[in-house]
């Protein structure tokens, strides 16, 4: 959007119109009598070289407005449900295609997995298993063993 600057002859304002036949304000520069109170000027670079607050707002959002036009011009990248069903079957078929040297041989045999490193052997007798805590030891002493079997020492009876 080309944007070009009003001066005003009198004062130090400066305007902004688009098309030379209003200013963003209102100010109608077609009358003789108004066209001669200011100059048409060069070509707008920043929006801060207007100095009228009436004309900056309203073309700040003329701006904003071409702009979000413009981006929704730009073609997005579509992707139709055809074009996703063959990538889906595709991958289908590549899993099924893996799934034959994953199958076990002879029909009967399954494939074991082997366990991961530093784990005990299926069927060994060890102390713990990994990640396991060791059996809490509860002497008789122990609170939680007077409450669940109800006894009471009395140090009289030693």
């Amino acid at each position: 959007m080309q944007i070009n600057l009003v001066l005003e002859k009198s004062g130090d304002t400066v305007h902004g119109t688009d098309n030379f036949k209003k200013t963003a304000c209102g100010i109608n520069l077609l009358k003789p009598e108004i066209a001669a109170k200011y100059v048409k000027s060069d070509v707008m670079k920043d929006l801060k070289e207007i100095t009228c607050p009436k004309c900056k707002e309203i073309l700040a959002m003329k701006m904003i407005k071409e702009s979000r036009r413009a981006m929704e011009s730009v073609p997005k990248v579509s992707v139709s449900k055809a074009e996703i069903s063959k990538v889906k079957k595709e991958e289908r078929e590549s899993k099924s295609a893996l799934s034959i040297f994953q199958a076990p041989v002879g029909g009967k045999k399954k494939i074991e997995s082997q366990p991961p490193v530093g784990t005990p052997p299926k069927g060994s007798v060890s102390g713990a298993n990994v990640g396991e805590l060791p059996p809490l030891k509860i002497n008789r002493y122990d609170p939680r063993l007077q409450q669940k079997k109800n006894i009471s020492h009395s140090y009289e009876d030693e």
